[in-house]
């Protein structure tokens, strides 16, 4: 996001706030056509197409059932390998609606899970609608079971309950539903009457939205984003503790949370089969499938070549995998790997790897004029003094550049993840999420998916500024001896300094343009929302980040759905909005209210604008702490327009333009939305 701007004009205020309120900007699509479905294609193994496959589930007969997450679709893959689509449109987010839809009509938003149950209903979590649904696996017919009106922690009937980004789902032994809820750092359960098959949702192990580590009671135990989970045929749960790159279990009975084992990169997700008593894990960062027993037993390597990715197949000891996310056991001893980053699904049978359905390496980005690029992720933008745009395309993997009409990738290879250092195309990026660029035109990139701090000079030359490539960690340092956990957001100042929000710390760092890296606020130990100096500030999954030339940062604190403000001297400060308290409401700072805002920018003028991500608005804050909505009406969509009559799917990141114009990472319809002041 563009951290300082040198504008020609100051922004016209409207004589009263009602302009603003309903209005101020008028929008248009800048560039990014409707998400082709060029990997979506349905038919046989040989030609069937993928777009980053994240979860997948197999019945007693050997048909498989894939969350095609980048596609928000659910497909259906026939013994034969051949592909349909059972409910979704290809490349079309929406919200998860009440009631029942049909197959094709049905829409999801990154769909990341899948579990089937044992009358044959297949369970959905819809990832980034904060929703469970099912699906009927004959017609495709979709019901929302829980969740889709926002994202929440409540227990309860099914139709009240609420959780927020579910990645992982399993059924144990006994029907019952047992969902890694990522956000909220808990494992919840789905308890089904026996009678009327009503569902109640509760919370099994975890604290809400507070991250860590602790073992005991669940009630107590502490979890870090947990994205997988697994449960045998005693009731044990497996979880995949992704943020703590450990699996734990919480044993039957008594209920009590221990860290299994400590031992992976990032685990993403488990399947346990009981014959063999055998719990097998998909290592993400890693590449490779693990398995251990559930008797506790070191975990060995099934298939693939530690730390490095690819798409090679034959024997297990030389075959790789390209981000593995999901899996699931057929009954033949056949293990199917949905492998996300190669867009295809793997088998693992009797030592050797290949390729049951997909096609490995078909991205949706497309370079060209304005009318015809194609983003397959734009998650942050930031414009330079130019006028020129730099856009973090996270899942393809690159950084891409807006100059006039055209569209160009400056920087990473389309649907190649790495960390390799280069120039433009011989570079590597694994889902960069923030971007930022100086008064020089040197591009900073928060490299999520590598945990490092990436930096572009003049004719896309990449180095690396801070961390160590898939390294997780927190510690301060010059170069690659500092670590981060989860760099998101990115902004730099007038003197060079970069700040990094580094999410899963609950940090704002700092990098001096000597790469030395120091906690600016925030603290490590856990997440909160405290205002105070330094290390007495607390953070909550802060995520987009604007800079001024003094180096006052302005923080987008996401998990509280707060704006917040540090200056010069570390002091943090709430801008607008209440720590927990989600809503819409414009008004005074404390009085206004976000709904897990996402990125925020700073005009010469003092001006903040945020990206309220799911309240699908853009806010802007006055000099004196108003928080004014100036466009979207919280309905999803991409219709450009005036102010509210504008809409928006998910706006994630935020930039202002030299002429004062608002350029808008609109992440849900894969485009860059520009909002034109009114004379």
């Amino acid at each position: 996001m563009r951290p300082f701007l040198t504008v020609t004009g100051a922004l016209a205020l409207a004589a009263s706030s009602t302009l603003f309120a309903i209005g101020g900007f008028t929008y248009s699509t800048l560039t990014g056509t409707a998400p082709v479905p060029a990997n979506s294609e349905d038919g046989s193994a040989a030609v069937a197409r993928f777009d980053g496959p994240a979860g997948i589930a197999i019945d007693a007969s050997g048909v498989i059932y894939v969350a095609d997450a980048d596609n928000h679709t659910i497909r259906k893959v026939h013994t034969d390998g051949s592909v349909v689509t059972l409910a979704g449109l290809a490349g079309t987010s929406g919200p998860a609606v009440t009631g029942t839809v049909a197959g094709t009509a049905a829409r999801f938003n990154e769909p990341w899970a899948v579990a089937l149950s044992s009358s044959g209903t297949l369970y959905v979590a819809d990832m980034a609608n904060s929703a469970i649904r099912t699906v009927d696996t004959t017609t495709g017919a979709t019901t929302t079971l829980i969740g889709g009106l926002g994202a929440g922690q409540t227990n309860g009937p099914s139709a009240v309950a609420s959780i927020h980004e579910p990645r992982g789902l399993a059924f144990g032994p006994d029907g019952s539903l047992y969902i890694a809820d990522y956000e909220n750092d808990l494992i919840r359960k789905v308890v089904f009457d026996a009678t009327t098959g009503a569902a109640t949702v509760e919370t099994l192990a975890g604290t809400a939205d507070t991250p860590g580590s602790t073992d005991g009671p669940a009630a107590s135990a502490l979890f870090r984003g947990p994205m997988g989970v697994a449960v045998d045929s005693s009731g044990n749960v497996y979880v995949a503790d992704t943020g703590n790159r450990a699996i734990r279990k919480i044993t039957a009975g008594t209920l009590q949370v221990s860290t299994f084992t400590p031992r992976y990169t990032t685990p993403r997700s488990l399947t346990v089969d009981s014959s063999t008593s055998t719990l097998y894990i998909a290592d993400y960062g890693d590449h490779t499938i693990r398995s251990l027993t559930t008797s506790g037993a070191s975990a060995a390597r099934v298939a693939g070549v530690g730390r490095v990715s690819g798409s090679t197949n034959g024997a297990t000891t030389v075959a790789t995998f390209y981000g593995p996310s999901g899996l699931a056991k057929g009954a033949g001893g056949t293990l199917y790997i949905a492998d996300r980053e190669n867009n295809v699904i793997r088998t693992v049978t009797a030592g050797t790897v290949a390729t049951y359905t997909g096609r490995v390496g078909v991205s949706v980005s497309a370079d060209g004029t304005l009318a015809d690029a194609v983003f397959e992720d734009p998650f942050a933008v930031a414009v330079d003094a130019t006028g020129v745009i730099y856009v973090a395309d996270s899942a393809a993997h690159t950084i891409r550049k807006i100059e006039g009409n055209l569209v160009s990738t400056y920087a990473g290879m389309p649907g190649s993840a790495g960390s390799a250092d280069g120039t433009g195309p011989g570079a590597r990026f694994f889902t960069p999420t923030g971007v930022a660029v100086d008064s020089l035109g040197t591009v900073y990139v928060a490299d999520s998916g590598n945990s490092t701090v990436r930096k572009i000079a003049a004719g896309g030359v990449v180095t690396t500024l801070a961390g160590t490539a898939l390294t997780r960690g927190f510690s301060d340092g010059t170069g690659a001896a500092a670590q981060f956990e989860q760099p998101y957001g990115i902004a730099v100042d007038g003197s060079s300094n970069v700040y990094v929000s580094d999410a899963r710390s609950n940090t704002i760092r700092k990098i001096t343009s000597a790469g030395v890296v120091t906690t600016l606020a925030g603290s490590a130990t856990g997440g909160g929302s405290t205002d105070g100096t330094g290390a007495a500030a607390r953070f909550l999954v802060p995520y987009g980040l604007a800079a001024s030339n003094d180096g006052t940062v302005y923080v987008v604190d996401h998990g509280n759905h707060t704006i917040r403000k540090i200056d010069k001297d570390g002091v943090v400060t709430t801008l607008a909005g209440l720590a927990g308290s989600r809503g819409t409401a414009d008004g005074p700072g404390g009085t206004a209210r976000f709904t897990y805002p996402g990125g925020v920018a700073l005009a010469s003028n003092g001006i903040v604008y945020v990206a309220d991500t799911d309240n699908q608005r853009i806010r802007r804050i006055e000099i004196d702490g108003r928080v004014l909505t100036v466009g979207g009406s919280g309905s999803t969509g991409s219709t450009d327009g005036l102010g509210v009559a504008a809409l928006f799917t998910n706006p994630k990141g935020i930039a202002v333009g030299p002429l004062d114009q608002l350029y808008i990472a609109d992440r849900g319809n894969n485009r860059i939305r520009m909002g034109t002041p009114l004379p």
